[in-house]
């Protein structure tokens, strides 16, 4: 399964709630779930960019950081891993 610019629409319990139902009720063995977003690494490159982008920076998203998103959805007995691919965008792979 592959998403693109959906998930900084939600709050992160929300995201991550989202996608262990997503992963649990339709992936079969060796499956992935591949979401490519806008999502920092971690809360300080997120800030930065928020201070960099101020004037563009859309204050009803919610942008998220895999730090704090791979750990949560690993305690929800998913794989979870994130790659950057620019400062503001990465892809975040999940397999049940």
């Amino acid at each position: 399964m592959v998403s693109s610019y959906v998930l900084h629409e939600f709050a992160d319990a929300t995201k991550v709630a989202l996608l262990t139902r997503l992963a649990r009720e339709t992936l079969t063995p060796g499956g992935r779930v591949l979401i490519g977003d806008v999502l920092f690494a971690d809360a300080e490159a997120r800030a930065a960019a928020h201070q960099a982008w101020s004037a563009a920076w859309d204050e009803e998203e919610h942008y998220g950081a895999a730090a704090d998103l791979v750990p949560a959805l690993r305690s929800e007995g998913l794989s979870a891993r994130f790659e950057q691919l620019s400062f503001c965008a990465g892809v975040l792979e999940i397999g049940a």
